[in-house]
């Protein structure tokens, strides 16, 4: 009868652990999600503060031989600019989209992180909404501030994909009044997915502590 007991108290122990480990990994991996959101939010964000600081300013001109060949720089201003040197050199505005444009491509090869802009109103079809981004823009127009999931499938680690609402500026209306979309009003989403291997990996020294707290815990017990 005593071993009985033992054992019961053995196995109820064990389920104790189990469980109280299983809780400490489940809130580990919604701290790393968390962390990843943050970051998301914080470069999505970064790039809306870019675009508003550059529909401030009314665009910015740049060397017309360092930017990419594009259709719609076809109708863009371009100006004739001396050097201190007396040099000349041909300049074209850029609009703050183009930036924003420039600033995501970049950030995608030199960090990996793939940002991108895009809406129920098109006019470039390479911003066109794929089925996530179309569910995630009609949230946005039902009131959403945010919208965010995470799945599994980048390696197992999970991905990311998180949407901000991007308004309509009283700068933009100039050339997209077409969409008859007012200032403040919903212009489409800034897009963001990150892979969550680093902030996953980032937990493992955490985990294999609790994993070996736990250890002893059961083994004391």
């Amino acid at each position: 009868m005593r071993f009985k007991i033992t054992l019961l108290a053995i196995l109820i122990w064990s389920v104790g652990v189990v469980m109280s480990l299983w809780t400490q990994q489940t809130l580990l991996q919604r701290t790393a999600v968390e962390l990843a959101r943050n970051d998301a939010v914080a470069n999505l964000r970064k790039d809306m503060a870019i675009r508003k600081w550059a529909s401030q300013m009314g665009g910015v001109f740049v060397d017309d031989n360092k930017v990419k060949d594009s259709p719609s720089l076809a109708e863009q201003e371009r100006v004739v600019a001396l050097r201190n040197t007396g040099q000349q050199i041909r300049l074209v505005s850029l609009t703050p989209i183009h930036i924003l444009l420039g600033i995501q491509e970049t950030h995608e090869k030199e960090y990996g992180i793939k940002e991108r802009l895009t809406s129920l109103q098109l006019r470039n079809t390479d911003n066109a909404p794929d089925e996530w981004e179309q569910k995630a823009l009609k949230s946005l127009q039902e009131g959403a501030k945010i919208v965010a999931e995470t799945t599994t499938d980048k390696g197992g680690h999970g991905l990311l994909r998180l949407m901000l609402p991007m308004q309509m500026d009283k700068e933009c209306l100039e050339c997209h009044r077409d969409t008859l979309i007012p200032a403040g009003g919903l212009r489409g989403g800034a897009a963001i997915s990150i892979d969550l291997e680093k902030y996953r990996k980032a937990q493992e020294p955490a985990w294999r502590a609790t994993q070996y707290a736990h250890l002893a815990i059961w083994l004391i017990g």
